[in-house]
């Protein structure tokens, strides 16, 4: 894949890892709605109401920079729904 030896998780085929940061101006996120329900065993229920149809790629790191979470998301009825499990993180800052 053009030189890229990181690998992600790519079930689309698709090389989906930029070397730049992605902000909401960037994507259809002008009119969306975030909602995180949290519980105490580290568990959190991301649901992104958005226009956007594309594949959506969520990731999560620890402070030195280490991904503890990466996934592609799928737009389901106007939705983007993720179960985030932190639980086997010692310490969780969100």
């Amino acid at each position: 894949m053009g030189g890229n030896t990181v690998p992600i998780n790519d079930c689309y085929g698709e090389n989906l890892l930029t070397d730049g940061v992605l902000f909401s101006g960037d994507l259809a996120f002008d009119n969306a709605e975030l909602l995180v329900i949290s519980s105490n065993n580290k568990i959190f229920d991301l649901t992104l109401r958005t226009n956007y149809l594309e594949i959506l790629p969520i990731s999560v790191y620890d402070i030195t920079g280490k991904t503890l979470v990466y996934n592609n998301l799928i737009n389901q009825g106007g939705k983007f729904i993720y179960q985030l499990d932190m639980s086997y993180v010692s310490f969780v800052f969100f």
